[in-house]
This record gives C-alpha cells, sequence and structure tokens, in this order.
C-alpha cells in the first residue's frame, strides 16, 4: 500500500475502519461488504493488515501492539522488545545520551528501543512506509533514505537490521542473501566504526570475520529459542574474537532489560567428557551457538555425555539458569518395545521425546510411547558412535 494510504489509517477519521477490521479475524462476506462501505478498497486492505499485525505483535511487544503502525511482515521481521532493549542499554552505556543511526530501521522495533534508552535516534529505511512506521511507533525522526550514503553523510553510531529475506519471502542465511550486500554493510561499518549488525544466529562465523570485520559476535536466546546473532563493532564491542551468549526471558517490555550473557572465547580445547551421571542438562541453545560450552562445564562442575551432542552431566544436582536439567532414571541399548517396558515400570504417562542429529523421530515416537495417567517422563534418544541409546529421564524443576 502507499504511504497516503497508510497515513490516512492514523487519522482520527479512520478509528472506525481500523476498530472495524480488528474485529473481523475470520472476516466473512458481509465484514468485508460492509467494510468497503466505510473506506476504499485499498484502505480495507491496509487496515485488515494493520489488525493482522497487532495479533502478530501481541508476544513480541506485549503491551504496545494495539497501537503500533505495523504491516504483518513488518511485524516479523522487527526486534523484540526485550532483545531492542537488551542492546539498547549496551548503547547507552557506551554513548550516554547521543544521537544514534537506525539504519533499515523497518517497523522501528530497535528504533523504539535505543529511544527510550534515552539516545536521540534516527531511524532510516529505503521503503518510504517503513520509514513513516518507524518514526510513528518509535516517536523519533525518521528518514527514506539509503543506508550507506545515510552513514558516510552523519558517520554515527550505528544499529544495521538487513533484509534477511529471498525474493520469495524465505529466511535467508548466508551474507550474500543480505540486503544490503556484504560489501555496502562493510562501507557502512568503516564510516560509522562504532556499532551493531544484526544477523542470522546460523550465519558463518569464520565468514563475518573476514568480510565484515573481527568484532565480538552474540548469539540471543529468548524464550529458549535462537533469534539473532549481533556483530558489535568499535567500541560496543568486548574485543575482537570475543563470542558472548545471551539468553533473556520471554516477553518484556520497552526500556525493561531482563536477560544474562557470559562472554568468552571460543573453546578452543578438548572438552571433558565423563560417563553419564545422575543428572543431566540441556544448555540454552545460546551458549553452544557461541561456542562457550567449555566455560559452562567449568562454571557448573560438569561434563560433556559425548563431545558432540552438547549435553551436560554431572552426579549432583546443576544449580544454574543456563540449563535444563534431569534426573536420569534410567539408561539402556535404545530399542522401542524396550523402552515401552521401562517407561511403564517407571510409571511413565505422557513421554517428550528428545534426540540429537534426527536419531529419530519424536514426533512419531511420542505418541506411540506416551500413555493416559503416570508421570511426565523424558526419553533421550541419541547416537554415540554407531550404538543408539536410550535415557530416561525427568524434568528437576527448581534450579
Amino acid at each position: 500500500m502507499t504511504l497516503a494510504v497508510w497515513k490516512s489509517l492514523a487519522e482520527p477519521g479512520s478509528a472506525p475502519l481500523v476498530a472495524a477490521a480488528a474485529k473481523a479475524e475470520h472476516p466473512s462476506v458481509a465484514d468485508m461488504m460492509r467494510l468497503r462501505k466505510m473506506a476504499s478498497g485499498d484502505e480495507v486492505a491496509a487496515a485488515m493488515g494493520l489488525a493482522k499485525a497487532r495479533r502478530k505483535a501481541a508476544n513480541k511487544f506485549p503491551g504496545r501492539a494495539d497501537s503500533l503502525m505495523a504491516d504483518p511482515a513488518g511485524v516479523e521481521m522487527a526486534t523484540s522488545a526485550s532483545a531492542g532493549a537488551w542492546k539498547a542499554a549496551r548503547f547507552a552505556a557506551a554513548l550516554g545520551k547521543g544521537r544514534v543511526l537506525d539504519l533499515c530501521c523497518g517497523i522501528g522495533g530497535d528504533a523504539t528501543a535505543l529511544k527510550a534508552a534515552g539516545l536521540d535516534v534516527l531511524a532510516v529505511d529505503h521503503e518510504p512506509v517503513r520509514a513513516w512506521m518507524a518514526g510513528v511507533n518509535a516517536g523519533c525522526e525518521s528518514e527514506c533514505a539509503d543506508a550507506l550514503v545515510i552513514a558516510q553523510r552523519d558517520r554515527l553510531p550505528f544499529h544495521l537490521d538487513p533484509a534477511r529475506r529471498d525474493k520469495g519471502g524465505a529466511r535467508a542465511w548466508g551474507l550474500d542473501e543480505l540486503v544490503p550486500a556484504p560489501d555496502t554493510i562493510r562501507g557502512i561499518i568503516d564510516a560509522c566504526i562504532h556499532g551493531a549488525v544484526k544477523l542470522a544466529p546460523g550465519i558463518d562465523f569464520a565468514e563475518v570475520g573476514e568480510r565484515l570485520g573481527d568484532g565480538e559476535v552474540e548469539i540471543i536466546s529468548e524464550g529458549g529459542r535462537l533469534t539473532q546473532a549481533v556483530l558489535w563493532c568499535g567500541r560496543l564491542s568486548r574485543g575482537p574474537g570475543v563470542r558472548t551468549a545471551t539468553m533473556l526471558s520471554s516477553g518484556g517490555l520497552v526500556g525493561v532489560v531482563g536477560g544474562m550473557s557470559m562472554s568468552g572465547p571460543v573453546d578452543e580445547i578438548d572438552l571433558p567428557v565423563a560417563e553419564l551421571g545422575a543428572f543431566l542438562a540441556e544448555p540454552d541453545d545460546s551458549v553452544e551457538r557461541a561456542g562457550l560450552l567449555g566455560q559452562l562445564c567449568a562454571s557448573t562442575g560438569a561434563a560433556m555425555i559425548h563431545p558432540q551432542l552438547g549435553l551436560l552431566t554431572k552426579g549432583e544436582p546443576f544449580v544454574s539458569p543456563w540449563v535444563r536439567s534431569f534426573r536420569v532414571l534410567e539408561t539402556f541399548a535404545w530399542n522401542e518395545r524396550r523402552a515401552k517396558d521401562v517407561l511403564k515400570r517407571h510409571d511413565a504417562g505422557h513421554v517428550e521425546v528428545k534426540t540429537r542429529g534426527k536419531a529419530v523421530n519424536p514426533d512419531e515416537l511420542q505418541p506411540a510411547l506416551s500413555r493416559k495417567g503416570g508421570v511426565p517422563a523424558v526419553l533421550f534418544v541419541l547416537r554415540f558412535g554407531r550404538e543408539m541409546r536410550a535415557i530416561v529421564a525427568q524434568r528437576v524443576t527448581t534450579q
């Protein structure tokens, strides 16, 4: 939709249309006829898109979704309030109340957090609708322009969020699929020096270092799911080659920072390995992705059950917010019929199946092994070299 259409939705006179569209989540023919009597076809389509975007934004922007100006794709690509506040806190600590560029700003998730942290924000996007949305949502100055042109003009600390989708709308993971392209991103870094580049959590770290510069790379997880990697540059970086794992609580309000992180060099020595003990633990995905399992083993007194499986073990309960802990009940060579007998002996009801490397299909096994009644159980099915082993366990609910 054109900028004029979107701007019309922000006018007080469009409030009845916006409210009616919000009520028509699954619109009937009668609903659409009623809406089309209220406004033009383009305005109705934009209002329906706005309503869908606001519903989509409820978890990402709690308490603010109903006031956003956004389209569904913009919400999907936007930084959440929690992650935005976490990153903005680092900008504020380094820059105080200084001016910062939010380049490729989209609907303004990061711009909103930077503004809430007390920074003077200029939001920039090459799409006029998105630049306008960011300005409205963040309450900041915005400009429709080329990111590199603005970076070279202003040479200010920056946050850059390249588009991570291909032309078909699918998520893109490689540097060469980013928009702007890697050479342009490097030009922005060279012009502005101090800043952050938002990347996919599965990005190739070595390629980032070779093509964008060897700054700190932070891996962020939210509610147990990896959501982004951040390349920190200049004085916002903790140092070349540093990796950081950050775990944020799900949800959150703009300006409220809730999370924790660990930093260090990537694991370069062999990780400690031990036989399975009384307790098993899954580290937060950010730790494994950042290459900091060795640091987690050292801090918890744990060892790996296998060098490639990413699971920790020890004889005593884990006391760490970085892991999901399980009490081991029994282990045996994997056999589905035997698994049913073992689970029945432990009075297992609902069985959650976990694996690594697609050793089994959890979606098929869980209903086959679960039964009514009993107690919840977790079944790990893992490949140790050529051997398949099963571990029956129960979640430890308190750390």
